[in-house]
This record gives C-alpha cells, structure tokens and sequence, in this order.
C-alpha cells in the first residue's frame, strides 16, 4: 500500500490496535500481542473469581433463606401468611389497618399490595440489598401459589352461592 507521495504505506494491526507509518518490526509486534493478552487475562481471571465467589456468597444466601421461607409458609393459608409478613421480611413488612385474615376481600387487597411490592421486577428497580432480594424474591414465590389455591376456592364459594340463589 504504498502511497503516491512518496510516504511509506500505512499499517494497523487489529490485535495491538497500533497505527503507525513505517512497517512494524515482527519481534516488537509480538511482544505488544502477548502483553496485551496477557493484560486480558489478569482483567478476565480476576472479575471471574469476584462474580464466582458472589454467585456462590448468593446461593448459600439463597439455601439458608429459602429453609426460612419454606418452614413459615408450610400449612398455612394466605391469610395467615400475609398477617404473619414480620416474621421472614422484618420491618420491611408492610402493615395493614383494619386487616381480617378471615375475609376474602381483605386478603385479596393484602396480597396484591404485598405482590406489587416484593414482585422481582420491583425489587430490582428499589435498589435492595441482594440479601434483602433474595429473601422477597422467595416470599413472593411462597405466597403465589398460595393465592392460586385462594383464589379457585374463592371461585367455588361463588359459583356455590349462585347456584344456591337460582335455587339449583
């Protein structure tokens, strides 16, 4: 690639990313590649070890809360968990006035105040503590097959107080 003006051809080289207008010396040019491969390697090494010990720091976090999690929502309804919130979340429960675990339309009002907080979509846009994540992420996990199974009882309370106002 010589150019017409009498100027040496200009070379890049796309590992080293170095420019220049004479032609490079292979010995230089060997040496700048294996630095930067080797500056590659401490950079990649050393963030693999931090993310490595993270994601093993999180799911020991994650084993220990989900026993927690597990134990407080075994057996028990969705009333009684969503009255019982303290107990796993601290004082980032939220409180509720005037709450009846008895009655359906209260816990539906609860749950759906309480999904909207702790869904893991919101968690990650509330900047939480990753231990604190984790622990909401699991709650949230406990609670909604709960409402599932609150909800088709529900249904059939309905559907049973219509049948019994047609009188069939």
């Amino acid at each position: 690639m010589a150019s017409g003006d009498g100027r040496p051809p200009y070379y890049y080289h796309e590992a080293t990313r170095v420019t220049r207008w004479e032609v490079p010396d292979d010995e230089a040019m060997a040496d700048a590649i294996s630095a930067t491969i080797e500056r590659g390697r401490v950079v990649v090494g050393h963030a693999a070890t931090k993310r490595t010990s993270q994601l093993e720091r999180l799911e020991l976090l994650r084993a220990q809360a989900a026993l927690v999690v597990d134990a407080w929502a075994e057996g028990r309804k969705l009333g009684a968990l969503l009255d019982d919130l303290a107990a796993v979340l601290g004082d980032k429960a939220p409180r509720f006035k005037g709450f009846n675990p008895l009655d359906s339309g209260d816990v539906k009002k609860a749950y759906m105040r309480v999904a909207r907080g702790l869904h893991p979509d919101k968690v990650v846009r509330a900047h939480l503590a990753p231990d604190e994540a984790v622990v909401c992420a699991l709650v949230f996990e406990a609670l909604a097959p709960k409402y599932e199974a609150f909800k088709k009882e529900r249904e059939k309370e309905h559907r049973a107080e219509r049948r019994e106002a047609a009188g069939l």
